[in-house]
């Protein structure tokens, strides 16, 4: 029973991204899912048992995003994340703002997500390449672009 409700959630996150798609199309945080999935109610209340609540409704979003992104991919879409540097000690992080489908207007959001990834290692470099491919066969950047992304 457990295994329906998480490909639910994970259909009823990107059900949200897709009617952001057809709306505003804008980057979504977890908390901007959680309340269209959960309802504003749910978020609006501030007692500890509710904040409890919400940063597990929160995580579990956060946690789903790489299916989520599964399901998109054989849907024949593409999620894209927004990432903000962030300074720990002496070292440079990245967290994920937020997510959207990918679209032909996206051109600034995929250089920086394929810089992110050929900037971190091996692992980073598959899905870099991935991600290329997918741009290049949906023709979202002109290939001279992706070509100097790619150098």
């Amino acid at each position: 029973m457990k295994m329906k409700t998480k490909v639910a959630l994970e259909k009823k996150i990107l059900n949200v991204l897709e009617n952001n798609l057809n709306g505003n199309n804008i980057f979504m945080t977890p908390e901007d899912i959680a309340v269209v999935i959960y309802g504003n109610e749910i978020f609006s209340a501030n007692t500890v048992k509710f904040k409890e609540m919400q940063d597990d409704l929160i995580k579990g979003i956060k946690q789903r995003m790489g299916k989520v992104k599964e399901l998109a991919e054989e849907n024949g879409m593409t999620i894209i994340p927004r990432r903000k540097p962030v300074q720990n000690g002496g070292e440079k992080k990245f967290r994920i703002l937020g997510w959207k489908i990918l679209t032909e207007g996206d051109e600034s959001f995929i250089a920086d997500e394929l810089i992110y990834k050929r900037n971190n290692g091996q692992s980073r470099i598959d899905s870099f390449n991935s991600l290329r491919e997918i741009v290049i066969k949906k023709g979202l950047v002109e290939i001279e672009k992706i070509k100097k992304l790619s150098q």
